[in-house]
C-alpha cells in the first residue's frame, strides 16, 4: 500500500505518533518510513511515498497475508485510517467504530465474520474496558487486541480477567502490528483458558 507526501500519508504519520509539520522531502520521509516499517519507492514524474512492506530480518518481505474482516474501535480518525490502511495491505477486509456504541452495534450485525478486533481503551463515554466486556460476553472466542498509550501493565489491569489476545502500545511499528494480528487472528500466544501466555 502507498501513502503520497500529503493528505493521507500526513495523518498516517501522526496517526502512529509522529505530529508536526508532516514531510517535505525523501529523507524525512525515509525516517518515516522506517518507523512505520516501511520502504520509501521513488515513482517517475511523480515523486515519492512510501509503501508499507514489512520486511524480516532483512531478508525480504514477510510472505504473510490474511483474510476476512477485522473490527478497529478507536475514537481517533487518523489512527483509524492508519490502521484500516496497514489491514488492508494485509489483505483484510475492516470495519471501523469510532466509539464503543457503535462498534458494538457493528459487531452485533458482523459477529460471525469478524476474525479479530482492535480496541482502544481510552474511548469517550463508553469506556474500552466497557466494550471488551460486552465483546468477550457477545462471543468469548473473538481475539481482542488492545490499542492504548498506556504502559501494558496499566492497560492490562482493568481487563486482567478477559483474554486479551494481543497489546499495541501507541506508537507501534508495522512489524509490531503485523506480529500481534497475526497472532490473534491465528490464535498464538492464548491459552484454552484465555489470557495470554
Amino acid at each position: 500500500m502507498t501513502a503520497a507526501t500529503n493528505g493521507p500519508s500526513v495523518r498516517r504519520a501522526a496517526a502512529f505518533g509522529l505530529r508536526g509539520p508532516g514531510c517535505a522531502d525523501p529523507s524525512c520521509a525515509q525516517g518515516l518510513a522506517s518507523f512505520l516499517g516501511a520502504i520509501v519507492r521513488s515513482t517517475q514524474g511523480r515523486g515519492w511515498g512510501w509503501e508499507w512492506m514489512p520486511e524480516t530480518g532483512g531478508h525480504g518481505i514477510a510472505p504473510w497475508r490474511g483474510s476476512g474482516r477485522i473490527l478497529v474501535i478507536d475514537d481517533d480518525p487518523s489512527l483509524r485510517e492508519g490502521v484500516e490502511g496497514m489491514l488492508h495491505s494485509l489483505g483484510f477486509t475492516v470495519l471501523t467504530a469510532p466509539d464503543g456504541p457503535s462498534a458494538l452495534r457493528v459487531f452485533r450485525q458482523h459477529v460471525s465474520e469478524i476474525r479479530a478486533v482492535l480496541l482502544d481503551l481510552g474511548l469517550p463515554g463508553m469506556t474500552g474496558q466497557e466494550v471488551f466486556r460486552e465483546i468477550h460476553r457477545m462471543h468469548p472466542t473473538t481475539p481482542v487486541i488492545l490499542m492504548t498509550g498506556l504502559a501494558e501493565a496499566d492497560a492490562r489491569a482493568g481487563v486482567i480477567d478477559l483474554p486479551v489476545a494481543g497489546y499495541l502500545q501507541k506508537p507501534f511499528s508495522y512489524i509490531l502490528f503485523l506480529e500481534k494480528v497475526r497472532e490473534a487472528v491465528e490464535g498464538y500466544g492464548r491459552n484454552p483458558e484465555g489470557g495470554s501466555a
